[in-house]
């Protein structure tokens, strides 16, 4: 996993890539909170779907 800050329009947002070495040419999952939470509320939840399926994932918290 990978995560970092990336600054968009002047706010930071906090970044987390899943990379899995077998998902190469495939579909990235892409993780959406609710509008309480945050990404860091899943726990280990994306990397292990992420791991079963073969498949990247990229999860953020929404500005605002």
């Amino acid at each position: 996993m990978n995560a970092f800050y990336q600054e968009i329009q002047g706010n930071k947002l906090w970044v987390e890539r899943i990379s899995v070495t077998t998902a190469v040419n495939r579909p990235t999952v892409v993780f959406l909170h609710d509008a309480l939470g945050c990404a860091q509320k899943w726990k280990d939840f994306p990397s292990t779907l992420c791991e079963r399926l073969g498949l990247n994932g990229l999860l953020y918290d929404r500005w605002g």
